[in-house]
């Protein structure tokens, strides 16, 4: 109904380490607090996460995530910056929900 709110429509996750990550379950990070403000990670990913997702992006991208992981002989998680990019470039799923949808629509 809400569909997923990964990426700031709804939550954010900042891990120890200090990457800002989109969700929690998501091991994937626009950045790290340490190295540059937060303002701009977050603007960064607010434009891969523009509305909640029609599709669970946990669900969807974990097998993307864990071949990136694999495929460049990574020891953490989450990816960084520049292999994020890489899995969410191609992102189809970025479609209002039906409730956001009607929201919309009446708005009008």
């Amino acid at each position: 109904m809400f569909g997923c709110t990964a990426g700031g429509t709804d939550r954010i996750y900042i891990s120890a380490k200090g990457d800002v990550q989109p969700c929690e379950f998501l091991n994937t990070s626009f950045g790290n607090i340490a190295d540059e403000e937060f303002e701009v990670i977050y603007k960064r990913m607010s434009k891969v996460f523009e509305i909640p997702q029609t599709c669970i992006a946990c669900e969807k991208y974990a097998k993307d995530i864990r071949k990136a992981y694999l495929d460049n002989h990574l020891k953490t998680l989450p990816l960084d910056e520049e292999l994020t990019q890489k899995i969410y470039a191609n992102m189809d799923c970025n479609h209002p929900t039906k409730l956001y949808e009607k929201i919309e629509k009446e708005m009008v």
